[in-house]
């Protein structure tokens, strides 16, 4: 997910923020194995009412048409740590975790640095 809400709702945004840490992930950690964990990328629909021209009506539904201009899309992390026992699986899981976390950071960093944010 962007920081700026504009580029949540920009599909070749979106998309790119999916490749590239897809991309970044598999460069983290070559020897890490699909049979030690697993990580999921998932795009899933979102409706930034901030930026949408609908309203909110009662119950706290939101009503809007289905090509609001506030629909857009947020990046989901998912993923699975495995092994023999508890401590691998765990052990695992640390090393999978660690790796999102830099794939984040690196992603994070060529944004700002493509956006003049420091």
């Amino acid at each position: 997910m962007f920081r700026n809400a504009k580029l949540n709702i920009s599909r070749s945004h979106t998309a790119w923020l999916c490749g590239r840490m897809m991309g970044v992930l598999q460069e983290i950690d070559t020897n890490f194995e699909p049979s030690q964990g697993v990580v999921g990328l998932t795009l899933n629909p979102v409706l930034h009412t901030d930026l949408s021209p609908g309203r909110w009506i009662n119950d706290g539904l939101f009503e809007h048409s289905p090509d609001d201009p506030g629909l857009g899309m947020h990046l989901m992390v998912s993923f699975w740590g495995y092994g023999e026992d508890d401590e691998q699986v765990f052990s695992n899981l640390d090393r999978l975790l660690s790796n999102v976390r830099q794939a984040c950071e690196s992603v994070s960093l060529e944004i700002r640095q493509a956006t003049g944010i420091a």
